[in-house]
């Protein structure tokens, strides 16, 4: 079985290297250039805990995400743009499904501030893109999973290039590895996957979402989202969201004893830590009424800072991260109708 595993790995490896020379000749060309693919992987896929992720893949999918080319992804830009298509090419590629005929969900915001928008009253609408898929689930389709992860970061400002690879190339990256997963090993409830656009300038596209919900919100039963999961040195992975919703801190204690990462549930509301609850894309479903579990990891020292680059990325950390996050997803989706009922939401 295990030789059977490998083999498969090894298959999806290669369809994944085939599928990325298929995305834009720039893009692609920019990605090798930066020399980021094979000469800075050091394929420590090895010595993660449960060897579920391919490693190739999620490093490549971080390096295309954080090269120069998508100049920082920033909400409207041209390289957020490059960003979308290489994310509904990969969402194609898994085989995901998509809501009203098309992944991309568009919303007008304005942001919180025109920081790095032009000077304006602060009341000029922008066009913001959501690239949302899903799974259905096999046993019970209309309760979901959603996954989300920010793609937008903070562009170009003062000439140089913000590439905001730990913030949130990271998060986006791991959630596509789940996609592939799940599309190999079906999910036993639907799991939506929703790469969010427009973060950094107030949660718009969290907020457009349950503005304009694909699938009905009171059906979803829980939020996974990750937000910067690859520190530049070695780090704590924090989960927040237990203290609000203690049902879960039994699957987070599950991890946090099998992983060699320092797995922690902190950040809450009852720490002594900044709370994370309204800090990231999590919160407006989280007002909503919807439990979550929030990945994230302290990284001061490059954060928004032109140095959030692959190149400073923590790989083997990453890649352990990444196989947290789908150990949770594997363990709650298994569990889902039970907390579902548990939580009271019907």
């Amino acid at each position: 079985m295990q030789h059977h595993r490998q083999r498969a790995k090894s298959l999806q490896n290669i369809l994944f290297i085939l599928f990325l020379t298929c995305i834009s000749g720039a893009l692609w060309g920019q990605v090798e250039r930066q020399g980021t693919i094979f000469e800075n992987l050091k394929l420590p896929s090895a010595n993660t805990t449960w060897q579920r992720l391919s490693s190739i893949q999620l490093i490549t999918s971080l390096a295309v995400l954080s090269a120069d080319s998508l100049e920082g992804r920033k909400t409207g830009s041209r390289g957020n743009l490059r960003a979308q298509q290489f994310l509904v090419r990969q969402f194609s590629a898994f085989g995901l499904q998509s809501f009203n005929g098309g992944f991309a969900q568009s919303f007008q915001f304005v942001p919180r501030s025109h920081r790095n928008y032009g000077s304006g009253n602060g009341q000029q609408s922008h066009t913001g893109i959501n690239i949302i898929g899903y799974l259905p689930g096999q046993r019970n389709s209309e309760l979901a999973i959603l996954i989300t992860a920010h793609y937008d970061h903070e562009g170009i400002r003062g000439g140089e290039i913000y590439n905001g690879a730990n913030d949130n190339g990271s998060g986006v990256s791991a959630m596509l590895a789940a996609a592939g997963y799940f599309s190999n090993q079906l999910p036993d409830h639907t799991i939506i996957f929703a790469a969010l656009d427009a973060e950094e300038t107030g949660l718009n596209g969290a907020r457009a979402f349950v503005r304009n919900p694909p699938f009905p919100l009171e059906k979803i039963a829980l939020n996974i989202n990750m937000d910067m999961i690859s520190p530049a040195a070695d780090s704590l992975l924090y989960i927040s969201g237990t203290d609000h919703f203690p049902q879960l801190s039994k699957y987070v204690s599950a991890v946090s004893r099998a992983s060699f990462l320092k797995v922690v549930q902190g950040h809450n509301s009852l720490d002594d830590l900044e709370d994370w609850t309204y800090s990231s894309d999590h919160a407006p479903f989280y007002y909503h009424g919807i439990p979550f579990l929030y990945l994230g990891v302290e990284d001061k020292a490059h954060y928004h800072k032109p140095t959030d680059t692959f190149e400073n990325i923590n790989q083997p950390f990453f890649l352990e991260a990444s196989e947290v996050m789908l150990e949770l997803l594997i363990n709650l989706d298994r569990d889902l109708s039970r907390l579902h009922l548990q939580s009271g939401r019907q």
